[in-house]
């Protein structure tokens, strides 16, 4: 997460000092990684992999992302869009809005039997990792978990954004029968931690 440096917590102070620090406070500094072009790309509504500030103040970012940073994401936006995090720049309109528009490019981006790769994002398009096409079963466990928290939020509301909504998250859910089957040993009855185009599991 994006903190300011007098949030670090030194071995060297009381750990009292720290909980004057409402968690609210807390959240929207946390929060705020989420702008558009600090932690989140405009383009593609999903997040970058990280955000580093220098010593000299220059911002790093990286440029692409993982299943697991699309799911933990998805995670955050469904906590604005039903109330649970309070977020001063973005209402839970917003973040449903965000959600859909995260959905609908994943729709396009390329997939194994229905499984995100790592993807780069200084395109408008999602593109596979030049430098990892590894399709992992814990990232893309992160991601069919946040989609399955999707439908559940939003699967009882008859409005047409949260049946949008619904409807997206359980097409891209679908979408990844075949590719979990594929991982799944019946032999040992284990979940194979991944695959490549390489063919190394």
């Amino acid at each position: 997460d994006f903190h300011p440096a007098d949030r670090v917590i030194s071995a060297s102070q009381p750990l009292a000092a720290y909980t004057r620090i409402s968690p609210e406070v807390i959240q929207q500094e946390n929060s705020s990684y989420f702008a558009y072009n600090l932690g989140v790309d405009p383009d593609t509504d999903l997040p970058y992999n990280y955000v580093f500030v220098k010593p000299d103040g220059e911002i790093e970012i990286g440029f692409y992302n993982t299943p697991t940073d699309i799911g933990y994401y998805f995670t955050y936006l469904l906590g604005v869009a039903k109330g649970d995090i309070k977020n001063n720049s973005l209402n839970a309109w917003d973040a449903m809005d965000r959600l859909t528009r995260a959905l609908e490019a994943l729709k396009t981006a390329p997939k194994k039997d229905g499984l995100l790769y790592w993807y780069d994002i200084l395109f408008p398009e999602l593109r596979i990792s030049p430098t990892n096409d590894f399709v992992s079963a814990i990232d893309n466990a992160f991601y069919s978990a946040a989609l399955a928290l999707i439908i559940g939020a939003f699967v009882d509301d008859v409005s047409p954004a949260s049946t949008r909504l619904v409807n997206l998250a359980k097409e891209l859910l679908a979408e990844q029968k075949e590719g979990w089957s594929n991982l799944y040993d019946r032999e040992r009855k284990l979940i194979l931690g991944g695959y490549s185009e390489t063919g190394e599991d």
